[in-house]
């Protein structure tokens, strides 16, 4: 997609990444049905504009609103397999759903970041209350003497003798 606009952002959805500007209509994975027809978006990777990228880390704190203008589905694709020599073939078809929508908007930053700093900023606590545990240090098991083992083989070879 060739951006015309100065303006754009790569927004994701779907398990997949695109181009959008203000104004364009894309076909995305179908979206989950809702009462309004107006969606945001606040996954966007990057924003352009007058020359100046945002790059997320991983997303930019912007969001992007789009109008679904319709739900389709696309051509039907055959999935057909065979095995020779046995008699075996299977023929299925498939059609995929999407969603037709219109970007109506970029650049509304998003306010559920600023609310979630505010949050963050009361539950800070001093950690000084707690107590230290301590460790206790486990000293290595002790090993057999040399003289037992000697003395248990040798019971062992006079065993074998009888």
């Amino acid at each position: 997609m060739a951006v015309k606009n100065e303006e754009f952002v790569i927004i994701e959805t779907g398990g997949k990444q695109y181009i959008v500007e203000e104004n364009s209509i894309i076909s995305v994975e179908k979206l989950p049905e809702s009462k309004s027809k107006t969606i945001t978006f606040d996954t966007v990777l990057l924003h352009s504009k007058g020359g100046k990228l945002a790059v997320g880390s991983p997303y930019v704190k912007l969001n992007v609103k789009a109008e679904i203008l319709a739900n389709e589905v696309d051509k039907k694709v055959r999935v057909f397999k065979f095995k020779p020599k046995t008699g075996y073939k299977k023929k299925q078809g498939h059609r995929q759903t999407y969603t037709t929508i219109k970007i109506t908007s970029i650049g509304s930053s998003s306010t559920t970041t600023s609310a979630k700093s505010t949050d963050d900023k009361k539950t800070s606590k001093p950690t000084s209350d707690k107590k230290e545990v301590k460790k206790t240090e486990s000293k290595p098991a002790a090993t057999k003497s040399a003289s037992k083992t000697s003395a248990s083989k040798k019971k062992t070879s006079s065993e074998k003798k009888s």
